[in-house]
Formats: C-alpha cells, sequence, structure tokens
C-alpha cells in the first residue's frame, strides 16, 4: 500500500463499511473484483462496468449498492 494513499483509502472503507455490513453477501461478489484486464486509462465507471460484467447474475443487484456509494 502507498503511503501517500493512506488517508485516502481510510474514507473509502470508512464510506463502504456500512454496505458490507448490511449486505455480507458484498464480500463475495468483491471476489470477482480484476478478473478483468485493467486498462491505464479505465475510468471508476469503466471498471465498474467491467466488474458487473464477470459477475454471476444473483450477484448483481448486490453489486449496484457499493456502485452507488461510489456514485454518490
Amino acid at each position: 500500500m502507498h503511503t501517500e494513499h493512506r488517508d485516502d483509502y481510510k474514507r473509502i472503507a470508512y464510506k463502504i463499511l456500512p454496505y458490507f455490513e448490511q449486505n455480507p453477501e458484498l464480500w463475495n461478489a468483491m471476489t470477482y473484483w480484476n478478473l478483468w484486464d485493467l486498462n491505464d486509462n479505465d475510468t471508476i465507471d469503466d471498471a465498474f462496468e467491467k466488474w458487473v460484467s464477470v459477475l454471476p447474475q444473483d450477484k448483481v443487484i448486490v453489486s449496484q449498492k457499493i456502485i452507488k456509494a461510489f456514485m454518490d
């Protein structure tokens, strides 16, 4: 972990932790994160779109909760 980004990582963790506490199935959905080729030009929207594309159908709805957290 890059120490210069530690505060950013903490802010992200604090923001999304409640979603994982309320929806423990998100932990399983996250195991599909980065199962694709990441392009240096990808935006967060691109990353979320690629993530949803590799998720099993039963994980797509719960994934929308975490995506919404980042878009708020």
